[in-house]
């Protein structure tokens, strides 16, 4: 997850591994895997898939982020 800046360096292959972040994960194929992140605003955040051909056939999204219920 992340804003265009982090999706186009991926999608560049100029950060294909990098040590952990938080709020990306790498699952294998066939496996599950979970992360968390923490939102610190309110707005839309994307996610995408960055293996080849997977941004291009719909592996992404974005989340909104809403004001919690008071």
């Amino acid at each position: 997850m992340g804003n265009d800046a982090v999706h186009l360096r991926h999608e560049r292959g100029s950060e294909a591994q990098h040590p952990p972040v938080p709020g990306e994960v790498s699952v294998a194929p066939g496996r599950t895997a979970m992360t968390f992140y923490e939102f610190d605003a309110v707005g839309g955040l994307t996610y995408a898939c960055h293996l080849p051909g997977h941004l291009a056939y719909g592996m992404h999204g974005t989340i909104a982020v809403v004001p919690a219920a008071a």
